[in-house]
């Protein structure tokens, strides 16, 4: 298999394991349709998925990493005083303001709320640093910041628990999306306890 392109390589590892979509992406931790979008080329990863994907598959990520990805942006450098989190750019505490904003004074269309659903859920993977080695989030973030890592998680449930609400509430829903966006939340809360432990409760 080692010439095969990186959505060649994701089908077969899936089909080694087993798994169908969904199964696999609750395992990866992404939404199922980022994996299927992986899965037939129409989107590229980052390092930190490629990161979730070896891990979920027991695959080296040299062998993922052999062409398809795109290499993690530099660190944001930290914000100024009077933001929220240090580690969070200026630009995303805006942007999930907005759209907490948007969400819970149900201006958000149908298609606009399950894009962000979406968005958290990968944005919430991001902030428990998938991409960094350690079993706990103290083992990969400062330790100043798994409190404020746990409370940012929260706010990310938050906001999805709203935004899959109008979606599913609507005559457009389409019923494989609600099931992914409730077991991919489910598989990042599940997650999250495990390495925060009592902080996630």
């Amino acid at each position: 298999m080692h010439q095969e392109a990186l959505p060649e390589k994701l089908r077969v590892l899936r089909a080694r394991k087993g798994w169908g979509v969904v199964e696999a992406a609750n395992a990866i931790g992404i939404d199922p349709h980022t994996l299927r979008d992986l899965e037939l080329g129409s989107r590229r990863p980052r390092y930190p998925t490629i990161a979730k994907i070896s891990k979920a598959y027991g695959a080296p990520t040299e062998f993922l990493l052999g062409e398809g990805v795109v290499e993690a942006s530099p660190a944001t450098p930290p914000s100024p005083e009077g933001y929220p989190y240090a580690w969070m750019s200026d630009t995303l505490a805006r942007t999930i303001g907005q759209w907490q904003t948007e969400v819970t004074t149900r201006r958000a269309s149908p298609e606009r709320a399950d894009a962000i659903a979406t968005a958290c859920q990968d944005i919430g993977w991001a902030a428990l640093r998938y991409d960094a080695p350690g079993d706990e989030l103290k083992d990969r973030v400062p330790e100043h910041e798994v409190e404020q890592r746990v409370r940012f998680c929260r706010q990310l449930f938050s906001i999805i628990s709203v935004a899959g609400e109008i979606y599913r509430e609507s005559d457009e829903a389409d019923p494989e999306k609600v099931s992914a966006h409730e077991e991919g939340v489910q598989g990042l809360r599940a997650q999250l306890s495990v390495i925060a432990g009592g902080l996630a409760s």
